[in-house]
């Protein structure tokens, strides 16, 4: 069950600062489960801290990861042909495609990135002058 509470009721609640974080424009929004709903969430967020959970995630983790480099570099998202047939055909050229580039990064021991790089993030130098260790001879700068 979902409630909402408008701005105007919730503008001089006394415990508003107990309450739930809004978008402030239009009050505050819940979702209110019932008790089974509410304990077989509670259940799986516990299985999912078990060792045999994250062993069985970790084939979904890797597909998940084919599926992002598809849609990232083959534009995998979108056919560009009408009918199952030649959208088919599309995938299996995209597989081969997404199997020589992942080759041909092993073969130049391209690393693999751990998460993406934002674009800000990218802006910043690769080497910062406030952490790098300068070692710098006093004999080269005092003139003899």
């Amino acid at each position: 069950m979902r409630v909402w509470f408008s701005i105007n009721d919730c503008r001089p609640c006394p415990v508003r600062t107990q309450c739930t974080r809004g978008t402030g424009r239009i009050g505050r929004r819940l979702t209110l489960r019932n008790r089974e709903e509410l304990e077989a969430l509670h259940e799986a967020r516990e299985e999912q801290q078990t060792d045999e959970w994250r062993r069985r995630y970790q084939s979904r983790a890797g597909i998940e990861n084919t599926i992002s480099q598809g849609v990232r570099q083959m534009r995998l998202r979108r056919s560009r042909y009408h009918g199952a047939a030649m959208t088919h055909l599309q995938h299996q050229f995209t597989e081969a495609a997404l199997n020589l580039s992942r080759i041909d990064a092993w073969i130049t021991e391209t690393p693999r990135g751990s998460s993406r790089t934002s674009h800000f993030r990218r802006l910043r130098p690769t080497t910062d002058p406030l952490t790098t260790d300068h070692q710098t001879d006093i004999s080269d700068c005092i003139a003899p």
